[in-house]
């Protein structure tokens, strides 16, 4: 038996690019969209469904369905502030995955988030992130802070 995989996000770049990959290597897949007329991908291992993952409601019984939750969910840039809604859906798929005893999970996000990783980059390369997409990358890495302090045993 196929494991049974939750894609957030999976009409975006990197999801679209998840989803065939799982798809290719024999995994049952159920992509949660904003938009199911966004992918146009078909595939007997594939249900696409509709879903506001910022609801505990609706994103419950996909969790309660699935082996692994993956997210490759990106949201728009930020000048001013991080970018709060990672951290939102890691809140909200952490207490979906407890509620159902589910303890695998990924997020997709960047290398930039970790303070460490600064150092692996030029300097043009490090003002250039921290201006365009810096309040996103400090979204991403409260999300990543909230998993490490809250994962399950």
């Amino acid at each position: 038996m196929s494991q049974k995989l939750l894609i957030l996000g999976a009409s975006g770049q990197t999801g679209q690019h998840l989803v065939k990959h799982a798809l290719e290597n024999g995994y049952q897949v159920t992509a949660l969209v904003r938009d199911v007329n966004k992918v146009e991908t078909v595939h007997e291992n594939l249900v696409v469904e509709q879903c506001d993952v910022f609801s505990r409601d609706q994103l419950l019984p996909h969790v309660q369905n699935c082996d692994v939750v993956m997210s490759c969910l990106g949201f728009a840039l930020a000048w001013s502030q991080p970018v709060l809604q990672y951290k939102d859906i890691a809140v909200n798929v952490s207490e979906c995955m407890k509620e159902c005893g589910k303890r695998r999970v990924i997020f997709m996000h960047s290398w930039f988030t970790n303070p460490a990783s600064h150092t692996h980059a030029g300097f043009m390369i490090r003002i250039f992130l921290r201006m365009v997409i810096g309040q996103n990358l400090a979204g991403m890495r409260l999300s990543e802070q909230y998993f490490r302090k809250h994962r399950a045993p």
